[in-house]
């Protein structure tokens, strides 16, 4: 059972970052009603959580709405945001600390590559805003998407972020999409970075989080969407989509305007014993396609570029 959904709320943002996943072309919003129609079935279920992001969460133009929300309802929630506009956020410091759990801050380098990858300035900002959620008292989670821009600076950036007295830091990969082609570690290179990151994480004995965009496990469970749909989401069209890691509008199951929850749940559960059953395949037959133990292997699946779903 899955404990937390992540809430990809709008395709607005106020960046343009070089190794996005996403790349909408339009704006769009997804539906708090049909969300909050759903809330019985998913506590039914075991949700209790919800990891809330974007594009730029505030940005979309019901942002306080939701949290309110999800709030009175029961649920937890956090948030993952550029850094850009934590003012923006202050009514949630405000009247619902206590259903947030921590805020999110992506750190993509240093500052020079921070703001290459960002745009200028960008790396201040998520600076000052780590200071004044630390200052309140509000556990900060960083997340650094490891690529060929920023891998050579990695310890300088965790050790910026235990300067700043970030709780827990969390490392992912970039993702390829026909954007982002040329910040993309190859699949050496992945390995490399892993061991890189453990390198540092020993070396500052630091709290740190692996995402599958960098490295899953082995096997048939792989990562947290094959153990246990942990990476169910919900995307702006109001689609439930099996793995946040899926790229564009993520691999759909199915609208939840046309479907119940515990419907696309169900699909969920079938695409995981799918997504199983081919990495016994591939292992068994020993011809590993590329990037095997990383989110592209799923990508590749259910975009159907390598298997027939």
């Amino acid at each position: 059972m899955t404990s937390v959904i992540v809430l990809n709320i709008t395709t607005a943002c106020n960046y343009k970052c070089k190794h996005c996943l996403r790349e909408h072309p339009t704006v769009e919003h997804f539906d708090i009603k049909i969300l909050e129609r759903n809330f019985e079935q998913m506590k039914k279920l075991g949700v209790v959580e919800f990891s809330i992001t974007g594009g730029e969460p505030w940005l979309h133009p019901e942002f306080p709405q939701l949290i309110d929300t999800i709030a009175k309802n029961g649920f937890k929630f956090n948030f993952v945001t550029n850094g850009s506009a934590i003012k923006k956020y202050e009514f949630i410091f405000d009247k619902y600390r206590s259903s947030l759990s921590e805020v999110t801050i992506s750190i993509d380098g240093l500052q020079k590559t921070h703001d290459f990858i960002r745009q200028p300035g960008a790396f201040d900002s998520a600076i000052a805003s780590i200071r004044e959620l630390v200052g309140r008292g509000i556990p900060v989670r960083s997340i650094t998407c490891l690529n060929k821009l920023n891998i050579k600076e990695f310890e300088g950036i965790v050790s910026r972020l235990i300067d700043e007295k970030v709780s827990r830091i969390t490392v992912s990969g970039a993702i390829e999409t026909p954007e982002n082609k040329f910040l993309v570690l190859t699949e050496q290179e992945q390995k490399l970075a892993r061991d890189e990151a453990e390198r540092v994480q020993k070396k500052f004995n630091a709290p740190f989080i692996y995402c599958s965009a960098l490295s899953g496990g082995w096997g048939v469970d792989f990562c947290g969407a094959l153990n246990s749909l942990d990476g169910l989401a919900i995307n702006p069209k109001n689609e439930l989509v099996f793995c946040c890691d899926t790229v564009r509008n993520g691999a759909v199951l199915g609208s939840l305007a046309d479907h119940t929850f515990v419907e696309l749940y169900k699909l969920a559960i079938d695409t995981v014993a799918y997504l199983k059953s081919k990495r016994a395949d591939y292992i068994i037959d020993g011809k590993l396609p590329p990037k095997f133990n990383t989110c592209e292997f799923c990508n590749m699946c259910l975009a159907n570029k390598i298997c027939e779903v």
